[in-house]
């Protein structure tokens, strides 16, 4: 993704509509930026939407590469107090079998 348009989304994001941010991360998921999907996932959180909750997370471990070997999700997921409680047994093993970027 290019700059111009991730500082659009940024925008959009922090100033604009919710429904416009979803609707514009719902299109073009597959060429967003880790933290993008990160504040998709808080945004689905306020919203109480467990179905897309639970996409969010995995789509956003697709787009996320470890800087250690030895990782294998991003931490964020279970230090951020908004995203952790959603990080259930079953969305873990999930976690660990989606391929990441290398």
């Amino acid at each position: 993704m290019n700059d111009l348009y991730s500082y659009l989304l940024y925008f959009i994001h922090e100033y604009g509509n919710t429904e416009d941010f979803l609707k514009i991360y719902e299109d073009n998921y597959e060429s967003l930026e880790f933290r993008t999907h990160l504040a998709a996932i808080k945004e689905y959180i306020r919203m109480g939407d467990i179905k897309k909750i639970e996409e969010s997370i995995i789509r956003a471990t697709q787009y996320w590469y470890p800087m250690e070997h030895n990782q294998v999700e991003p931490i964020v997921f279970l230090t951020d107090e908004m995203i952790r409680p959603f990080i259930t047994n079953e969305i873990a093993n999930q976690i660990l079998l989606t391929p990441k970027l290398q």
